[in-house]
């Protein structure tokens, strides 16, 4: 690991254990931001990155603290556990007694951060407390990023674990900061946007950050040049319009439930070859490979990964990626889990998701008494977890990404139970 990294890492974990508990989620918010994916220290003989590590603090916290906050806990709650005792059965059996040891540290690592996010963050004003702070924490990435974009050097690639020359596509420039791809950097800048918005109408945050924050994410999201991260912001950005129908979503689902079957039924190709009409629009992204890729997975060679995954990928689609020589590349977050441990995995993963949806949907319904700024905050959470499951449909999150994603659904099981209307001074928790 780079001294800078080392050190940055120390200051976290120690920021962990002494920060009040409203902001200890920042300094996971910051490692996602400011520490490389692949910096990694050898700990007992294993290779760990410092969200690892944080990890491991922030289990420290809680137990010397007393505040792990076990509540009547959701069905979101008992679907993490599920999925990651799917997770680690499934590679027994793949790879046996000695496991998969990077997959095994993943999944101990998305239940300590789903955990520690559901602990430390128990109401509205914790989710604030956090999200206000975004605006400052991704402005200097933004700026790094237009210095990458008009270089073609990446500050982060001089301290390791990113490339120092930055990608080209197209002839254009395609910045990453401190993300292990592109992609993953401007998938990062998009779906930071709802909460900026949302922000916006917060009375105790300055509307200059909000500003400063909604420039930041769209400089990411442009300068990463992805169509996908793109296509997210702008869908996005139709989620937030759906507010003024919020009471006839219902009619909304059916509907485009209704267009997809019909799409299905007239299309002489499989409906997920969508993607690649879309990419083709656009003129840069790689739609092809995307549809292609659920069409090896579910037509030809459905048979070899249904149960419990596969370790072997490499012959679906034989080309790019020529340093692994096992894989293809797998840029689907949900086959991704259904890769790794069978389609009970990938159901599991997706139950999550649609759970945190029907939470959020819950709260609001209980919530149309309080004020403005608090439902819309409800209906942030929604349109960033929306953002994300678009997303996944274009590629997975194997970097510090992961780290945003589940401080979103921590966030969601522990405020989607209580209710949101402010306490009078003085009165009993609700």
């Amino acid at each position: 690991m780079n001294p800078v990294y080392m050190i940055l890492t120390g200051i976290l974990a120690v920021l962990i254990l002494a920060l009040p508990r409203p902001y200890a989620a920042v300094p996971f918010l910051i490692c996602t931001l400011y520490v490389t994916w692949d910096q990694m220290i050898v700990i007992a003989g294993q290779h760990c990155n410092s969200c690892f590590i944080l990890v491991i603090f922030g289990a420290l916290r809680l137990m010397f603290r007393n505040e792990f906050y076990p509540r009547e806990t959701d069905r979101i709650t008992l679907l993490i556990m599920l999925w990651a005792i799917t997770d680690l059965v499934t590679d027994f059996f793949l790879n046996g007694l000695s496991g998969d040891t990077v997959r095994i540290r993943t999944v101990f690592t998305v239940v300590g951060l789903y955990l520690y996010f559901k602990s430390v963050i128990r109401n509205y004003d914790d989710i604030l407390t956090v999200l206000k702070l975004l605006p400052l924490l991704v402005a200097p990435i933004a700026l790094s990023m237009i210095m990458e974009y008009f270089t073609g050097h990446n500050l982060f690639g001089q301290l390791g674990g990113v490339p120092d020359q930055s990608a080209i596509r197209y002839g254009k420039v395609r910045c990453q900061g401190p993300f292990s791809h592109p992609i993953l950097a401007g998938t990062f800048g998009a779906t930071i946007m709802p909460a900026i918005v949302a922000l916006w109408f917060q009375p105790t945050v300055k509307k200059s950050w909000c500003i400063l924050g909604a420039v930041a994410s769209l400089i990411i999201t442009v300068t990463a040049g992805s169509s996908g991260a793109l296509t997210t912001f702008i869908l996005e950005t139709l989620g937030f319009a759906c507010w003024y129908s919020r009471y006839r979503m219902h009619w909304i689902r059916r509907s485009l439930a209704a267009i997809v079957i019909v799409l299905a039924v007239s299309m002489k190709a499989p409906i997920w070859y969508l993607i690649a009409r879309l990419s083709d629009l656009s003129g840069h992204g790689t739609g092809w490979h995307r549809a292609r890729l659920l069409d090896v997975a579910f037509g030809q060679y459905f048979h070899e990964w249904w149960l419990i995954g596969t370790k072997y990928t490499r012959h679906w689609m034989p080309y790019g990626l020529a340093e692994y020589k096992t894989k293809t590349d797998v840029t689907n977050q949900y086959l991704g889990d259904g890769i790794d441990g069978g389609i009970f995995l990938m159901a599991l993963f997706i139950l999550i998701i649609v759970c945190c949806f029907s939470a959020l949907g819950k709260a609001l319904r209980r919530n149309e008494s309080a004020p403005l700024s608090r439902r819309l905050l409800l209906w942030a959470l929604g349109v960033t977890l929306f953002g994300h499951a678009v997303s996944f449909m274009s590629v997975s999150y194997f970097d510090q990404s992961a780290i945003w994603f589940y401080l979103l659904i921590g966030s969601i099981g522990a405020v989607s139970a209580l209710p949101l209307v402010a306490t009078p001074e003085g009165a009993g928790a609700p």
